[in-house]
């Protein structure tokens, strides 16, 4: 089997049964290939002709059948591209999507006159860890505090701190487990936040999300359970004028907007993703608020 023939096989078998366009078919099988082959995308469309060996064709099969049952190719794979870097995932963690480097190109806009200031920043369901690291590669001068519920998450974010460390990277970023802000202290100057947002009605009909953990995706009610939460609790935890920045689902935007204002939050700046769809909100609160029930 050459290339080509490779790369048809993929579109032939996962187009349809994963609703894939041909463009991210092709994609996604030179992704498979160079992690297969072990090459870089680049060599690989320099040497079209390729030939791969039986050995590599049956492990290329192995993974298409399991991309066919839904499974994300980044979990086959074992790593995933965000921002500039390549960041490690496992079934115990969101695949890391370009949707969520809106927030991060926000905060460096936003924050970018800071020059060399220590602010303080603390992210709230971390996952993989790649909003966090990302922002501590981008502003090494920054404090960084990953948290997540889930241990085994914390540990693909300790693994991906290691990984950029070895690779020689100096930043300041500290992980530990907590539930929302259960054993979180201090203040910050932003907190962000991708709490599961998706409704349970809504997880079931989404096939493409059926082997990515359910406690990441969704609150088992109408999706905004927990956002509700943080919303009301996040105020004891800012610096002056804090900003809490929350990524939502594209349809949300407009009651995640209202329920910040029915908690006292101002200055509302809506966060378009690249396909111009509202993908988050940066809120801010007023000093020394008082903080409302949870609703």
């Amino acid at each position: 089997m050459d290339l080509t023939s490779a790369i048809r096989q993929y579109e032939d078998s996962i187009c349809l049964r994963v609703e894939l366009t041909k463009d991210e078919a092709q994609r996604e099988a030179f992704l498979l290939l160079s992690y297969i082959l072990g090459k870089s995308r680049s060599w690989l469309f320099g040497n079209p002709n390729i030939k791969i060996t039986a050995q590599q064709q049956q492990r290329y099969l192995s993974c298409i059948d399991r991309r066919a049952t839904h499974e994300p190719l980044a979990y086959i794979i074992g790593e995933w591209g965000f921002y500039d870097n390549i960041f490690y995932v496992t079934p115990d963690v969101l695949v890391p999507r370009p949707e969520s480097e809106a927030l991060v190109d926000w905060i460096l806009d936003n924050y970018d006159s800071c020059g060399n200031k220590r602010l303080n920043v603390l992210e709230i369901g971390c996952g993989s860890g790649a909003i966090a690291i990302t922002l501590a590669l981008k502003r090494p001068s920054w404090q960084l505090t990953a948290t997540d519920i889930s241990l085994a998450a914390l540990a693909v974010t300790n693994s991906n701190i290691i990984k950029f460390k070895k690779e020689g990277f100096t930043f300041n970023l500290k992980t530990f487990k907590s539930d929302k802000f259960s054993r979180v202290y201090g203040k910050y100057d932003i907190i962000i936040a991708n709490l599961p947002y998706i409704s349970w009605s809504e997880l079931l009909g989404i096939k493409e999300l059926s082997k990515e953990p359910r406690l990441a995706l969704t609150d088992e009610s109408d999706g905004l359970q927990l956002i509700r939460q943080l919303c009301a609790e996040a105020p004891a935890y800012f610096k002056h004028n804090g900003t809490l920045i929350l990524e939502h689902g594209h349809r949300q935007g407009i009651k995640i907007a209202n329920l910040a204002a029915q908690h006292g939050y101002v200055k509302p700046i809506v966060i378009y993703d690249l396909d111009h769809r509202k993908r988050g909100l940066a809120i801010t609160t007023p000093p020394n608020r008082k903080i409302k029930a949870i609703l």
